[in-house]
C-alpha cells in the first residue's frame, strides 16, 4: 500500500482520489480521470509554451521553391497519415521539413507517420501547410504538362507568422498554419 502510494503521490493524484483507489473498489475510473487531467494540463502548457516562444523569438519569413510533380508524388506519399483531430491542430497538416539539399514532407496522425524526400531548389526553414490548404493544392499539380520543367511549373511557398501563401501556375492559394509545434518526427524515425 506504501508503495503503491507513492507512486500515485508522485504523479500528482489529489487525496481525495488517493483515498478511492485504496478503498479497494474498481480504481480504473479514477485512475482515468487523472490521466486525463494530466494530459488536459499538458497539452495546456504545450500551448502557453508555443506562444510563448513566439513572443520571444520573432519569426523569420520562409520561402521555398519546388518542383511541381516531385511535390504532387510527395504529397500523395504522406497525405494519408495527417491527423483530423480537432484537439491536436498542430497534426492536421504536412510538415516541408528541410533536410540537407532537400526537403522532407511528414505527415502524423500520432499513430502513422509517413515521410517523403523532395529535392528543393530553396529552402530555408520549415513550413506547415493546413490539410485544407493542401487539398486545394494537389489538383493544381496535376494540372501541370507534362514536358519538361519550366519556371511555370515551379511552386513557391512563403510563410509569415500564422500565414502561409503557396503559388504555382499564376494561381495564388492562402492558408492559416495549424497552431502549435509539431511532433520530434526525426527522434521516432532514429529510434526505429
Amino acid at each position: 500500500a506504501a508503495r503503491l502510494l507513492a507512486r500515485l503521490r508522485r504523479v500528482g493524484m489529489p487525496l481525495a482520489d488517493l483515498r478511492a483507489v485504496l478503498s479497494g473498489t474498481d480504481p480504473g475510473p479514477v485512475l482515468d480521470a487523472h490521466l486525463r487531467r494530466l494530459e488536459d494540463g499538458l497539452a495546456e502548457a504545450r500551448r502557453e509554451l508555443t506562444a510563448v516562444r513566439a513572443l520571444l523569438s520573432p519569426e523569420v519569413p520562409v520561402r521555398m521553391t519546388l518542383d511541381a510533380r516531385p511535390l504532387a508524388a510527395a504529397l500523395d506519399a504522406v497525405r494519408f497519415a495527417a491527423g483530423t483531430d480537432p484537439e491536436r491542430p498542430v497534426l492536421a497538416g504536412v510538415l516541408l521539413d528541410p533536410d540537407g539539399d532537400g526537403l522532407c514532407l511528414v505527415a502524423t496522425d500520432r499513430y502513422r507517420l509517413a515521410v517523403a524526400p523532395l529535392p528543393a531548389t530553396t529552402a530555408t526553414a520549415p513550413v506547415l501547410l493546413p490539410l485544407a490548404l493542401v487539398d486545394e493544392l494537389r489538383p493544381l499539380l496535376d494540372a501541370r504538362p507534362a514536358a519538361p520543367a519550366t519556371d511555370a511549373d515551379l511552386v513557391t511557398i512563403a510563410a509569415e507568422g500564422d500565414q502561409v501563401r503557396v503559388t504555382v501556375g499564376g494561381r495564388t492559394l492562402r492558408g492559416t498554419r495549424p497552431e502549435g509545434d509539431y511532433p520530434g518526427w526525426r527522434r521516432i524515425v532514429r529510434d526505429l
